[in-house]
């Protein structure tokens, strides 16, 4: 999710899924792990996820994902 070269299509796949979905994955992205470097990747994705779906303006249409979410 991080990787640069995939980033665009990651990101326009993440803000097209429905909130169900994307509290799934916030629910696995939180989960702990036994090694460090693994929880610091799960919240660099959990932010960035976060930041792509977040509203920018009120007429947003993630607004409503992003509160379901």
């Amino acid at each position: 999710m991080l990787s640069k070269d995939k980033r665009l299509e990651m990101q326009k796949w993440i803000k097209n899924l429905p909130p169900e979905t994307l509290s799934k994955l916030f629910a696995c992205l939180i989960q702990s792990q036994y090694e460090v470097k693994d929880s610091k990747l799960q919240v660099q994705a959990l932010l960035q996820i976060l930041d792509w779906i977040t509203p920018k303006s009120s007429n947003d249409a993630h607004c409503k994902q992003f509160s379901l979410s």
